[in-house]
């Protein structure tokens, strides 16, 4: 759907777009939302955030998330090291379907909760059991310690997951 600026400036955006039950039913979303997405850039990092509100008259279930992709300046993901504050990850079928199960992380090679490299392993998980600071934030990094470069990745309750993809997982 084409989404609309409601707001822009140097330091930020703001984009919204409505869709509704009538127009996308057929496609197996019968539910109208207003969806507000935002933008900022400021000198503590890239703020992403988000509203989405229920614009008719039943329940609307929803999810929502970023997918984005990150390099600290290596060449491979697999030089960098990571630190996932999680305790279990969703187990999902040949087709990519989430089982229901929920494996333990530790003691395996995908317990991230300690930072370390990242290596051979190809990455396509859903993290789950997020940890949280005192704050109630959940926060995730990638750094690569000879550059000195680093990404925070940071949650609110309003997440209970994170997704965790190398590129060649999807290949």
């Amino acid at each position: 759907l084409p989404w609309t600026t409601q707001q822009a400036d140097s330091e930020s955006v703001a984009f919204e777009v409505q869709w509704e039950a009538a127009d996308y039913a057929s496609r197996g979303y019968p539910f109208s939302l207003a969806v507000r997405v935002a933008y900022r850039l400021d000198r503590q990092g890239l703020i992403c955030s988000f509203a989405v509100h229920n614009a008719g008259r039943e329940a609307a279930p929803v999810g929502v998330g970023f997918h984005p992709y990150f390099t600290v300046g290596t060449a491979l993901v697999d030089e960098a090291e990571a630190r996932i504050p999680a305790s279990g990850n969703l187990e999902f079928n040949d087709r990519l379907a989430p089982t229901g199960k929920v494996l333990d992380v530790k003691g395996t090679e995908w317990d991230f909760r300690e930072r370390r490299r990242v290596g051979q392993r190809r990455f396509n998980h859903c993290y789950v059991g997020l940890a949280r600071d005192a704050d109630g934030m959940t926060r995730a990094t990638l750094e690569h310690q000879a550059s000195g470069r680093r990404i925070e990745v940071e949650m609110d309750r309003s997440f209970s997951a994170i997704v965790v993809y190398t590129g060649d997982a999807i290949v």
